[in-house]
């Protein structure tokens, strides 16, 4: 007789959407005969690129299609670097050095892999505090300072992981990429539809206003598409032309190609998707927040970062979590950053949130305050 199958964990640590467009169900219903799946996609996947400049103000060849923006992290961010390196005699006998030439400047709490895939390489980081009084916002002078210091690739997730809030304004960014132009700022806006446009408009028509600023997204996050894994990156002419020739065509499955068309024609989805987001925020608040040892921040995406502020290590508590059926999010160390203070929730339906919050409950004890 053999043994049962382990439940699997429900996984609210992968920041993955919770739900997709109707529109894109509808469509999907629609490949329902033997002969459905037998062509080719468009072997530049214009479609979807169209649709892609449509909504970023830039022309269809200022777009970069990639099966998710991790590939376009890897590709791009390599790119940048190694030019900029190569430009200037200096810049290339200090990276023979191993000093910093050209070093990625980012938070120091932010997307973990970005700062781990540098250090991996032989890239030098520089990292910039938040600090929760800013509402983890980056301060300009400290930026700029590290500009002063050398030129870099400035990386800003904007809305950041995993604190959910703005790093940078329009305001605040537009006149430090005017006055460094031999920096490169990349903008990764891969959580910026979850923010309510009348809080803060994306910042992705700086890329055709400034030959130095580049942007990506991807389609896992919003739009609940995480299992198409496609994601987008929006840079000047002089970086996609050489991004095109490492690929073949073909590069989108017509299927995946076709849904995201469809998630991107219906914007009324993304009203939902904050609307249910920010229930699900306010509830881990009201929940977590009735213990005095914890503290839930606010945030503008498809999750919340918790602080556990009496000591307690968030690991050993996930670990807990996780045995009860559910996986959350714990940070690995970057250089001699340690985050064993923080865990991250994904927002999931309402029935997860709900059942997520009594694990804690059972946990924990009960609300102490």
């Amino acid at each position: 007789m053999s043994s049962p199958t382990p439940r699997r964990p429900i996984n609210l640590g992968l920041n993955d959407g919770t739900y997709c467009s109707q529109h894109v169900i509808d469509l999907l219903q629609t490949f329902n005969t033997t002969t459905s799946l037998r062509n080719y996609p468009d072997p530049d996947n214009s479609a979807l690129r169209d649709a892609v400049a449509a909504e970023c103000g830039c022309a269809p060849e200022n777009v970069y299609l990639a099966a998710g923006s991790g590939p376009i992290l890897k590709q791009a961010m390599r790119l940048i670097i190694e030019r900029n390196i190569k430009a200037s005699p200096i810049r290339a006998i200090k990276h023979l050095l191993r000093q910093p030439a050209y070093p990625i400047i980012t938070p120091v709490l932010t997307y973990f892999k970005v700062p781990l895939k540098a250090e991996q390489s032989n890239l030098a980081v520089r990292f910039l505090p938040l600090r929760a009084e800013d509402d983890f916002r980056i301060r300009s002078e400290d930026l700029t300072a590290a500009l002063d210091e050398s030129d870099g690739m400035v990386y800003l997730p904007n809305p950041n992981n995993p604190t959910g809030r703005l790093l940078v304004d329009r305001a605040q960014i537009e006149p430090i990429i005017a006055r460094y132009p031999r920096s490169t700022f990349w903008i990764d806006e891969a959580y910026v539809q979850y923010m309510p446009p009348e809080l803060h408009q994306p910042l992705v028509d700086l890329v055709m206003k400034y030959p130095n600023v580049v942007c990506s997204r991807t389609f896992s996050f919003a739009y609940g598409l995480a299992a198409l894994k496609v994601g987008y990156f929006v840079a000047p002419r002089s970086l996609i032309d050489p991004l095109e020739a490492g690929v073949t065509n073909y590069r989108i499955p017509l299927l995946c190609e076709q849904l995201c068309v469809a998630a991107m024609e219906d914007q009324q989805h993304l009203d939902l998707v904050r609307r249910t987001c920010a229930e699900a925020r306010a509830l881990f608040a009201q929940r977590l927040g009735a213990y005095d040892f914890l503290r839930v921040h606010d945030s503008h995406a498809n999750f919340s970062l918790i602080e556990i502020t009496d000591g307690r290590s968030a690991k050993e508590l996930c670990a807990k979590v996780l045995e009860r059926g559910f996986k959350l999010k714990t940070f690995v160390p970057v250089a001699e950053h340690r985050f064993d203070h923080l865990f991250r929730i994904t927002v999931g339906t309402p029935d997860e949130n709900a059942a997520l919050m009594d694990v804690f409950d059972e946990i924990l004890g009960g609300p102490t305050r």
